[in-house]
């Protein structure tokens, strides 16, 4: 088996295996919802430049994920979401720069049961700003 496979696997068998459920203090969705998360992922982004020279950036990236909202009810979750992500990527100039990115949307999570486990929906819409906070003269991306 090579590499990228066992890596896989290994991952696979620690999200299944050793992964808990999440349940609220009183057994109910239904109320304030908070939540934290941080954590490796991967991230890619398009960069096209001025003429029109287009580069892929697929880097891996540390991520927090922050959630704030509330369930009218144990099926509906209305809330706010961010996730915040640092990388280093190498520009289409060849230089190496430190960017910042946060995605941010306003979502909802409906589950087809009141009770845990349940499948669910969820749907949101907002948008993503990147920065290099580390660059002089440098411009915020939006999307």
């Amino acid at each position: 088996m090579n590499g990228k496979k066992t890596i896989v696997l290994a991952a696979v068998f620690s999200v299944l295996a050793m992964s808990t459920s999440a349940f609220a203090w009183d057994g109910q969705r239904k109320g304030f919802l908070l939540g934290l998360g941080a954590g490796l992922g991967l991230s890619s982004l398009v960069q096209t430049t001025e003429d029109d020279s287009t580069g892929r950036h697929n880097e891996g990236a540390f991520i927090v994920d922050f959630k704030i909202g509330y369930a009218p009810d144990n099926r509906l979750g209305l809330y706010f979401t961010e996730k915040n992500f640092s990388l280093i990527m190498d520009t289409t100039t060849e230089d190496q720069v430190v960017t910042n990115s946060s995605l941010f949307a306003l979502g909802a999570s409906y589950y087809r049961k009141p009770a845990a486990p349940s499948e669910f929906v969820a749907a949101g819409l907002g948008g993503m700003l990147t920065r290099a906070p580390l660059q002089e003269d440098s411009l915020d991306w939006a999307g």
